[in-house]
């Protein structure tokens, strides 16, 4: 069901806009950065009813050069992106999930219209929105959500990069203050900001 919808429907979009696939993964390299879009099948998913959503991610690889102090990975998964959200936060819905359900009762035209539409109206464009580190600065301050402490540390490096050296280091102190791993890994990232 879902494959066959994720075959006839996403991978032909993704594909013709320069993505390429790994298993629920795509990647497309545009200026420097890799846009990711992911689709995430959830764990209660059985063979008649697969619950899914989609995931999105912008990689920076200096961001994480500066940060794990190794070369970026060849494809990037959703997870090492920063920044990375779920399709439920650009639906404007008071939550970050949203799930479709793929099952023999629904339409399937349906279900592939819509995704393949959330996909060229909401999704790749805010991916575009996300190649210029002011607008992840920007997408970051506007948004109100709790940060871990590997999204602040990233903050911190694109902040440095952009000249606002005092809230990179602010931020970094922040993280430093929660545990000596933390620590660590600061000290780590503050010698290899400029």
């Amino acid at each position: 069901m879902l494959k066959d919808l994720i075959k006839a429907r996403v991978a032909p979009l993704l594909k013709k806009s320069g993505f390429r696939k790994k298993n629920m993964t795509w990647n497309k390299t545009k200026e420097g950065f890799v846009q990711v879009v992911d689709i995430q099948i959830s764990s209660f998913s059985s063979k008649d009813e697969e619950s899914f959503t989609i995931n999105l991610g912008v990689f920076d690889p200096g961001v994480w050069e500066k940060c794990w102090i190794k070369e970026p990975p060849r494809f990037i998964n959703e997870e090492d992106c920063f920044p990375r959200i779920r399709i439920g936060q650009l639906l404007n819905e008071g939550s970050i999930d949203h799930w479709w359900v793929c099952s023999a009762k629904i339409n399937e035209g349906e279900l592939g219209e819509e995704i393949e539409s959330l996909l060229e109206k909401k999704c790749l464009p805010f991916l575009d929105d996300m190649l210029d580190r002011n607008e992840i600065v920007n997408f970051y301050t506007a948004d109100s959500c709790q940060m871990m402490p590997i999204e602040k540390v990233y903050l911190a490096i694109i902040k440095n990069s952009i000249g606002d050296t005092d809230c990179a280091d602010a931020l970094l102190s922040e993280v430093a203050n929660l545990s000596k791993a933390w620590a660590n890994r600061v000290d780590q990232v503050r010698s290899q900001l400029d």
